[in-house]
């Protein structure tokens, strides 16, 4: 509802313009795109969640988490930032640098600074981790020779909306947010399928971790 009232009243009364562009070649390719890169986008915005829980529970100082998140946007500076320029430069075409430094950079340096409590949000970053991923996906798919449908930005859209959902835990949110993002709220229901199916794999995911918790940890006597 929010998110409806919201794009009314900042596209239609205060002339807004959306954050980022529309579906390029059609919002059924979200879908199919975000069926392919479906996997990844989940492991990336997974591992983002635990690795910012992780850092807050180890207790890391100030010192190791500013140093690791310096040393992090020195070797990849597209890692820099709140994620939304390194989101807005894949549009038509990322560079493998622009991909590690989404899935991996930004990762690294988000953990470390919200893991020590340093002010910042995990909106925007966890977006742009769950579309790196998804674009990793689809370079590595290409590179195999396997011809991708659509143009690489519908995937995106898509992954965007996986990692508010899965790394966030905010699945009915994602399903709006990132249309709204584009001023495009028809792809609600497009995006919608993507993020039950994603879901789908994150609670089959944590089911496969807890069978495997009870494998291996020995009965107590």
């Amino acid at each position: 509802v929010a998110a409806v009232i919201g794009h009314l009243l900042t596209v239609g009364w205060l002339g807004g313009r959306p954050l980022f562009a529309g579906a390029v070649a059609g919002r059924g390719d979200v879908v199919v795109l975000g069926a392919i890169g479906l996997v990844p986008a989940v492991i990336g915005s997974r591992l983002l969640h635990t690795a910012r829980d992780r850092m807050s529970q180890l207790g890391v100082s100030s010192v190791v988490g500013a140093g690791l998140a310096a040393v992090t946007v020195a070797l990849a500076p597209q890692a820099a930032g709140n994620g939304m320029e390194a989101i807005r430069h894949s549009l038509g075409g990322a560079t493998v640098g622009l991909m590690l430094a989404m899935a991996v950079g930004k990762l690294l340096a988000t953990s470390a600074t919200l893991g020590i409590g340093a002010p910042g949000g995990a909106f925007s970053p966890t977006m742009a981790v769950s579309a790196g991923w998804a674009l990793l996906c689809f370079e590595g798919l290409s590179r195999l020779g396997v011809s991708l449908p659509g143009d690489r930005w519908d995937g995106v859209l898509a992954a965007m909306a996986i990692g508010v959902a899965i790394g966030l835990r905010s699945p009915l949110v994602a399903c709006v947010v990132v249309a709204e993002m584009t001023g495009d709220l028809r792809l609600v229901p497009f995006i919608t399928l993507v993020v039950l199916a994603a879901l789908v794999v994150d609670r089959g995911a944590d089911a496969s971790v807890d069978r495997l918790r009870r494998w291996t940890t020995p009965p107590s006597v």
